[in-house]
């Protein structure tokens, strides 16, 4: 995952971001200067998604599909105090890799 840009903008959320509970997601964590915590959400992942398609006997199916590449983007109302943002690769339980991008 790279940053191709980013907007830092004064406002607030309309509403907090709803928090995945796929299998496969993203948990974006928000990090002080010391690289602690401070607030995060999962969302879900832009490159490993359950599609529904209607199969040749016209039912209902869903097929679990990956993607080699896409973009996506994150809107998140920043803290104060954060000046990281880690984005961590979730399979179930497992973060699979983290990815640490610094805000200023």
């Amino acid at each position: 995952m790279t940053i191709m840009d980013k907007k830092v903008v004064e406002g607030a959320l309309k509403s907090a971001p709803e928090s995945s509970t796929a299998h496969d997601r993203v948990y974006v964590a928000q990090l002080n200067k010391d690289k602690m915590e401070i607030a995060g959400f999962y969302m879900e992942h832009p490159l490993r998604k359950n599609v529904e398609y209607t199969n040749e006997a016209n039912e209902l199916t869903t097929k679990f599909v990956e993607f080699n590449g896409a973009e996506f983007f994150i809107r998140v109302s920043v803290n104060p105090d954060c000046v990281y943002l880690r984005l961590d690769d979730v399979r179930g339980s497992e973060v699979v890799k983290s990815f640490l991008f610094n805000l200023n």
